[in-house]
């Protein structure tokens, strides 16, 4: 420490502390100047959200609209009610988004706002359903798009019956009746077909043994011990 620190003492400070209150003012001051920045960014950035899914639409004198229904009847339910009512009419523009419109079918004038109404065409009359003319167009041999077509009229498809051929004989075919058994035990003979195993002449008069269950000999035959 060098010798005149210790030797000379500080001389005074005379400076005086700025007032309380002027501090705080400042403070304050600074303090509503940040809020201010940050609530304009903040509603900058609204708009911006808000306007990327918003509709340019501008009305004017003689437009057809239709009103939200804002106003629902004792009968009528949320769910079930029309959302829109009309049409109606623009008579006058009051600002960019007001308007006056008056009811086609009474007359009735109300005033309204750009985001309740609706556009429409100007003309609601239903346009009657277009009719399209048959015009014949010549086939020719060959289709573009498909099989040669045949002069033939004899020729026919399978989807169209042929006209000149001879129609179906509608008595069904006879077969000859089988031949009569002499046997009285076997009235009557029933024709064997070609995958027929053939019958034996002694299966029809004695009874088959009984036969077990697997070709294994019976319970009660099985040799005690």
């Amino acid at each position: 420490m060098p010798w005149e620190d210790i030797l000379v003492p500080a001389p005074p400070c005379y400076a005086e502390d700025p007032p309380y209150d002027y501090v705080l003012r400042k403070r304050l001051q600074i303090a509503h100047a940040q809020a201010s920045d940050h609530n304009a960014s903040n509603i900058a950035y609204e708009h911006e959200q808000k306007n990327r899914t918003r509709r340019l639409q501008t009305l004017k004198t003689g437009d057809l609209v239709l009103l939200r229904n804002m106003v629902l009847s004792p009968q009528q339910t949320k769910k079930l009610a029309p959302r829109w009512i009309g049409p109606y009419r623009v008579t006058k523009v009051r600002s960019a988004v007001t308007f006056d419109i008056q009811e086609l079918q009474d007359g009735r004038t109300v005033t309204a706002h750009l985001r309740n109404l609706l556009l429409l065409p100007s003309d609601p009359t239903p346009q009657p359903p277009k009719v399209l003319l048959e015009v014949n167009i010549p086939l020719t041999e060959q289709e573009p798009f498909g099989a040669p077509l045949s002069t033939d009229p004899t020729r026919h498809t399978d989807t169209e019956p042929n006209q000149n051929s001879p129609p179906p004989s509608e008595t069904p075919p006879t077969h000859p009746p089988p031949p009569k058994s002499t046997d009285p035990l076997r009235p009557t003979d029933v024709p064997r077909t070609q995958n027929a195993a053939p019958v034996s002449e002694t299966s029809s008069t004695s009874p088959l043994p009984p036969q077990s269950r697997y070709n294994l000999r019976p319970r009660h035959n099985l040799p005690l011990k």
